[in-house]
């Protein structure tokens, strides 16, 4: 088994590297989205779930 460890060594560190990178980000993002809102952007024309969040809003514009 240590054998194994060594041979794939770099294999290993590139993993945990990029699964550190990715949790970071998303871990950003989830900050972000609780700080600011929903990223869509400002209006709500570009974003697929419009309907969902405001049902007030007429969709055929």
């Amino acid at each position: 088994m240590p054998d194994t460890v060594t041979a794939n060594l770099m294999t290993i560190i590139v993993a945990a590297a990029i699964a550190v990178a990715v949790g970071l980000i998303i871990f950003s993002m989830v900050r972000s989205h609780k700080k600011s809102g929903p990223s869509c952007g400002p209006t709500c024309s570009c974003c697929p779930h419009a309907g969902a969040c405001h049902h007030h809003i007429s969709q055929d514009r």
